[in-house]
């Protein structure tokens, strides 16, 4: 018989919906300037900001291992290919600094951290 949990758990899970997650990557160019580097980081900080501000992106951020991952998006919807073209226009991924993979996620409407 269920509980309130698993009452709880059907009612967030039918609640739920799909989303699109964005993985950033080193990439294959990563031999440029520190000027180039920083210009770069800048114009890919302004895209990033771009689509947060459209509702776009829901939420970015860099990951902190120093480890070839080196940054995770979620964005509103579940058009994968729009969302690629999306992404693939940060100037860092034009420039090769950065490359993406983009992948399906459900999420629960409202979750914060």
């Amino acid at each position: 018989m269920p509980d309130a949990l698993d009452r709880q758990i059907q009612d967030t899970v039918a609640a739920g919906r799909g989303y699109t997650l964005v993985l950033l990557w080193k990439g294959p160019v990563r031999d440029q300037s520190e000027a180039e580097a920083d210009r770069l980081q800048r114009a890919h900080l302004r895209h990033l900001f771009t689509l947060r501000n459209k509702g776009s992106l829901l939420l970015n951020g860099p990951v902190l291992d120093d480890g070839e991952l080196v940054g995770i998006g979620i964005f509103a919807g579940q058009d994968r290919d729009a969302v690629r073209a999306l992404a693939q226009a940060d100037p860092s991924v034009e420039a090769g600094r950065l490359r993406v993979d983009v992948r399906p996620l459900f999420g629960i409407p409202g979750d914060t951290i």
